[in-house]
């Protein structure tokens, strides 16, 4: 017997996948400071060096990758809250920025496994294919049906 679901009860499924979301991002963002401090410094001031640039160039290109890191966190919280919310475009978008930048992980890190920033993408990784799962299921998507119903019915 399956339990019916009312449109102001979040489904459980709903709150743990948002919640393993938030956890990936917040690990992500520690993750992409950890690898700022320790990796890109070096990167920028070697590619400054063997192009022959300006010095100034390597400090902007750090605050380029600094603000880069700071909107892809805000975008994702963004996202994050839109399918707290219960906006059904929000987890479709997510899903397709998930198909889009898995493609990167896959080709780049886990054949590798060489440091731990390529365990931690993978762990990420893990943890968004659950909370997918648990966005996409059966009593998330009845739940999200209704509210775009409720939604309709409101504007009508």
């Amino acid at each position: 017997m399956s339990k019916r679901i009312s449109i102001s009860e979040k489904p459980i499924n709903v709150v743990k996948a948002v919640r393993l979301m938030f956890l990936c991002l917040v690990i992500g963002l520690i993750n992409s400071f950890f690898v700022f401090f320790t990796s890109i410094p070096e990167e920028a001031e070697h590619l400054v060096n063997a192009a022959k640039l300006p010095t100034g160039v390597a400090t902007v290109t750090i605050y380029s990758a600094l603000i880069l890191i700071i909107i892809i966190f805000l975008v994702n919280l963004f996202f994050i809250a839109k399918l707290s919310q219960g906006r059904n475009w929000a987890r479709i978008v997510y899903l397709i920025l998930f198909v889009v930048g898995i493609s990167d992980i896959v080709t780049k890190n886990i054949p590798t496994f060489n440091s731990i920033n390529d365990v931690i993408m993978v762990i990420i990784l893990i943890v968004q294919v659950v909370a997918l799962f648990l966005i996409f299921s059966k009593s998330s998507n009845d739940w999200y049906a209704m509210l775009k119903a409720e939604r309709r019915v409101k504007k009508n």
